[in-house]
């Protein structure tokens, strides 16, 4: 009974005690107020305690505010992100050269060979080139690919199968970067990715970030406002979860509420509310978070019929259970759909392709005729013989002096 006074007497005293929140403004306010160093020390011992009796795990202003790094914060998926842009860059610019120089002799092979074109067939590829060059300052990479896959598709009247590959593959290897580089683009700049990433990291978002990641959701973006203060050690808003629990049907949204609610009992001291209000969440729906926190409850009412071990293995993996405090739970946004950045890419590839061979259908060849002017063009001796070689090397030659001047500009 004494052990449970003592507990009880703990998190009554931090329940009642300054939120983590408002300790992060007063050392905001100090250091605007250009207060002594001692004041700002002390400020940011509050903050570090207090982290500690909280489900916390870094608060990244400390670093903001004061121009320290007093927590050392781990790299997140956003940073790796960023290195993996970095080695999409010289791949896309690498493909998009060599599908760039192959078309160029594709277009001007196969049209040069419709003999009713006559000199037109000139006007015609540079037309065709212009356009390529402006599509690809202009970085509308979806008619990129349309082009590209059908202009590919005349390598085929020629037969040669070394070309065709090695084309195929380029277009692969571009589709591969433009999608992945969209994606890539979209989480990094998506709120609903930086705000899992920071809840991931922290434990916590502030309300701005909660906003942009719930637009749309009003009643999600509250819960997790909710949530957010909780983390904080802000036990005041139990009247807005009841409030919102009345409100809401979706089950992933009621095992929140319900799991919160239990959390601020616990806080309080009162356990037996807290059991009840995490039973119910369980009920709810099944999370190891709930799990965590009844088993906490119940072993600070020293209740041992709880199989210990058969919990454990659910819960090992929550990065806060070391610290012994229940866990609120956050609601995770929609994230960016790796489908939905691929769909349009791959459809400008098909339907590229099907034009290409319409193309090849309709439009009578004369195979083995080569105009004198055309062959007159740098590069047309070594395509006509398929020597690869060329066209390899010049590609990479354009990439790694892409590359060169990228790192120059940015030391």
């Amino acid at each position: 009974m004494l052990l449970l006074i003592t507990f009880n007497f703990f998190f009554l005293r931090s329940a009642f005690s300054s939120s983590l929140d408002e300790l992060v403004y007063k050392l905001e306010r100090d250091l605007k107020a250009n207060k002594s160093s001692v004041v700002i020390n002390e400020d940011v011992s509050c903050i570090l305690k207090k982290k500690g009796e909280l489900p916390v795990i870094y608060v990244p202003e400390l670093n903001y505010l004061t121009g320290r790094e007093i927590e050392k914060l781990p790299s997140t998926e956003l940073s790796l992100f960023v290195r993996i842009l970095k080695v999409i860059q010289p791949l896309k610019v690498y493909s998009l050269c060599g599908l760039v120089i192959l078309a160029f002799f594709s277009v001007l092979f196969f049209f040069q060979q419709v003999k009713k074109f006559g000199y037109w067939v000139q006007v015609f590829v540079v037309a065709f080139l212009l356009l390529v060059f402006f599509l690809i300052l202009e970085e509308k990479f979806l008619l990129l690919l349309f082009l590209f896959a059908c202009s590919g598709v005349f390598l085929f009247s020629f037969k040669k199968w070394n070309f065709v590959y090695f084309y195929f593959g380029l277009l692969a290897v571009l589709g591969c970067c433009v999608v992945g580089e969209g994606f890539l683009e979209r989480l990094i700049n998506s709120p609903a990715e930086e705000f899992t990433v920071k809840v991931d990291r922290d434990w916590y978002a502030p309300d701005y970030l909660v906003e942009e990641a719930f637009g749309g959701f009003p009643i999600r973006a509250e819960i997790e406002k909710l949530t957010n203060r909780i983390s904080w050690g802000n036990y005041t808003v139990a009247f807005r979860l009841r409030n919102l629990l009345k409100k809401v049907s979706n089950s992933e949204e009621k095992v929140v509420l319900l799991n919160d609610l239990g959390v601020i009992s616990f806080m309080e001291g009162k356990l037996e509310k807290a059991r009840k209000l995490f039973s119910e969440a369980l009920r709810e729906k099944r999370a190891s978070i709930v799990e965590y926190n009844l088993f906490l409850t119940r072993s600070a009412m020293l209740d041992t019929s709880v199989n210990a071990g058969r919990l454990a293995d659910k819960i090992r993996n929550i990065p806060l259970i070391a610290k012994g405090i229940p866990i609120p739970m956050h609601l995770y946004p929609s994230r960016v759909s790796f489908f939905s950045v691929l769909l349009p890419h791959l459809i400008s590839v098909v339907l590229g392709l099907i034009l290409g061979m319409l193309i090849l259908k309709f439009i009578p060849i004369n195979y083995g005729y080569f105009r004198e002017d055309i062959l007159k063009v740098p590069g047309t001796v070594s395509f006509i013989n398929a020597e690869m070689k060329p066209f390899v090397v010049l590609p990479l030659f354009v990439a790694a002096l892409n590359l060169l001047f990228g790192v120059l500009m940015c030391s």
